[in-house]
């Protein structure tokens, strides 16, 4: 089973990606700083994004490991993270 989903998000709110989350991209309109953390504590690291072959305003994570906490540290207004939970 599949399922698309969807966050809004602003800035410094942390979201918590669920179990089995994959293809994720990123949706805004400004500059944004994408960090992620093994554990909802104090120690963010940077995400590196790239937005090679999508639509205007969508990027994808192309760090190797992404952790289950996300958050933006800077951002203009909200952005949208765009994932995909395959059920295993």
């Amino acid at each position: 089973m599949i399922a698309s989903q969807v966050k809004s998000v602003v800035q410094d709110e942390v979201f918590e990606l669920p179990p089995y989350a994959d293809s994720i991209l990123i949706e805004s309109s400004g500059s944004i700083v994408l960090k992620h953390s093994p554990t909802n504590g104090s120690d963010y690291y940077a995400v590196t994004l790239d937005d090679t072959g999508l639509a205007a305003g969508l990027e994808k994570p192309t760090t190797e490991l992404l952790f289950k906490y996300l958050k933006f540290t800077t951002l203009t207004g909200t952005a949208k993270i765009h994932y995909r939970v395959s059920k295993r």
